[in-house]
């Protein structure tokens, strides 16, 4: 075995080679994982040191310093520290049961462009070495280096204060949050409230972050979750969840629809939005803000967009969600239209008429003296077949005068 570390133009290069070992089995590229890490233990469970403001671990199975039979593989220095602009220590930190970890610290946090060469079997790292933190893909194994993504610094500090006492920090303008995830214990933590809020608005959850101010150096993560009040709308809390940049993960990514559509401002049709994100997989550095939908494809009343038209790049970014499900649709505006005099329903021949209006061919109802006085409101109508009062004609023909007065008594 042998680990050498060299600066290229761009770029930190760190190399480890595999020879023919005395074990048994079949020779060839062992079994690896690449992962940012906030601090790596040894067999004993101690923290091991590494020079860095970021560190990366390096595993290896069925790979030792050592053979079966006792011989030495590796004769190289356990702990390299090269004079490189990006790479600051190269440390092995276990080595037990054919398991061998290789602690990489790093000036800044950078994602390695990851490689595998044979004749001799290697595994090949490239640092980016631009002052920004700036990140390689892992799945861009060969061609040019290109930057594909760059973490946002978010400065946080570890917080004791825990349970209801948080109140306390939030009326400070501190905001209190926890680091989970990765294979490593939770960490409470605590952030400039104002600064946060005005920075989530750019980020939303799909931003890779690069979390400062903790032990260890710099941690990688994604925004998981935001709490707010139900109420006032004030965060209450945020949950970062740690990630690791050689290994892919999920997230919800906003629709952002763009242009107008031709169907819309023609003629007269409404969209039908039916997703406004969707589910994608993808490396934490190549995860996009959001996705684009173009709506000026919508010409005609019906045109509709579907998940399978979305516009990524497929070799960083796999959707997860149903290609036929509809994201968005060109629908006609439905009008309830007035009913029409015509439309008034008419009696059926036979039927009554309605109160008020006299049936056809029926004679209308004579007419009775002109300026009959009113019953008094309130007044019992007369008892069937009673004679009307004195001086007074049947209410059913009391006539008017052409003052309206009642009628003088004869």
């Amino acid at each position: 075995m042998a680990v050498r570390v060299a600066h290229q133009t761009g770029f930190d290069r760190l190399v480890f080679e595999f020879g023919q070992s005395t074990a048994p089995g079949p020779f060839g590229m062992p079994a690896y994982a690449i992962e940012a890490a906030s601090s790596l233990s040894g067999p004993s469970g101690q923290p091991v040191t590494i020079t860095g403001n970021a560190l990366f671990g390096a595993r290896f199975q069925n790979a030792s310093t050592q053979n079966p039979n006792g011989t030495a593989s590796y004769t190289g220095s356990n702990d390299l520290k090269p004079t490189t602009p990006l790479i600051k220590e190269v440390k092995i930190v276990e080595d037990f049961e054919r398991v061998l970890l290789w602690g990489v610290g790093l000036d800044h946090l950078a994602c390695p462009k990851v490689s595998e060469l044979a004749g001799p079997f290697r595994v090949v790292l490239d640092f980016p070495t631009p002052p920004s933190l700036s990140f390689w893909s892992p799945q861009e194994l060969s061609g040019e280096h290109s930057i594909v993504a760059e973490a946002q610094k978010l400065s946080v500090r570890p917080r004791e204060v825990l349970g209801k006492k948080v109140n306390g920090l939030r009326r400070k303008g501190l905001l209190p949050g926890v680091v989970f995830g990765g294979r490593a214990d939770s960490t409470p933590v605590e952030t400039d409230q104002h600064a946060f809020e005005l920075s989530y608005r750019r980020w939303g959850n799909t931003t890779l972050l690069s979390l400062t101010g903790l032990d260890g150096g710099e941690v990688p993560a994604l925004i998981y979750d935001v709490s707010r009040d139900p109420v006032t709308g004030r965060m209450l809390h945020v949950d970062f969840a740690r990630v690791s940049l050689t290994e892919k993960t999920h997230a919800d990514v906003p629709l952002h629809f763009v242009n107008e559509s031709p169907a819309v401002r023609t003629l007269g049709a409404v969209l039908l939005h039916a997703r406004s994100e969707v589910s994608v997989e993808a490396f934490p550095q190549d995860i996009p803000h959001s996705i684009e939908v173009d709506l000026s494809g919508l010409l005609e009343i019906d045109d509709a967009i579907y998940v399978r038209d979305l516009k990524v790049d497929a070799t960083l970014i796999q959707i997860e969600n149903d290609p036929d499900e509809l994201v968005v649709k060109a629908v006609p505006v439905k009008v309830e239209a007035e009913p029409t005099p015509a439309e008034v329903a008419v009696p059926a021949e036979g039927e009554a008429a309605a109160e008020g209006e006299v049936a056809e061919g029926a004679a209308p109802p004579a007419a009775g003296p002109e300026g009959a006085k009113p019953a008094a409101p309130g007044a019992k109508p007369a008892a069937p077949g009673a004679k009307p009062a004195a001086g007074e004609a049947p209410k059913s023909a009391a006539p008017k005068t052409q003052s309206g007065a009642a009628p003088k008594k004869g």
